[in-house]
């Protein structure tokens, strides 16, 4: 006869709880590894360089000229985006790949035009005019809606074809 002391003496034949915490913790630090391999392993679309370029263009805008207390413009054509002074000749020649397009809308606008020959303003203050850009490739598109108190994109919308 098996007394009741042998019976809660055996172990059963599951897992603890801290081994499976165990386990799930490896789990989740190896597919993280894994993500960002993936991540770094897929080419990067061919609207992001130029978009960030523009992010990067209009922050130097709003900076310069808030400090300098002059408004600048950036020009915008089918080869890129230019930084323009209000006074002076500073430059600053973002070029884009052959075949990107650009579309603009402007406050209040209710379609996208092309944006060849087009101004975005930077105010004395430091104030931009409100602008949503299009970036347009064979392989992905990138919409950025500018915040005009701080230039920056307060959306952002990739499309990877």
């Amino acid at each position: 006869m098996i007394s009741g002391r042998n019976k809660a003496g055996r172990r059963a034949g599951g897992f603890t709880l801290l081994e499976m915490l165990a386990v799930m913790a490896i789990m989740v630090i190896m597919l993280g590894i894994a993500s960002f391999a993936i991540r770094q392993a897929a080419p990067e679309p061919s609207v992001r360089k130029p978009g960030d370029e523009l992010v990067r263009l209009a922050k130097t805008a709003v900076r310069a000229s808030a400090i300098q207390g002059r408004g600048f413009s950036v020009a915008i054509d089918k080869g890129g985006f230019t930084l323009l002074g209000a006074e002076d000749a500073q430059r600053d020649r973002i070029s884009i790949p052959k075949g990107m397009k650009i579309h603009i809308k402007r406050w209040g606008a209710r379609e996208w035009e092309e944006a060849d020959g087009h101004r975005w303003w930077f105010g004395s203050q430091g104030l931009c005019e409100p602008l949503s850009v299009r970036l347009a490739a064979k392989d992905s598109a990138l919409m950025l809606k500018f915040n005009p108190l701080t230039g920056t994109p307060s959306e952002e919308e990739l499309e990877v074809y």
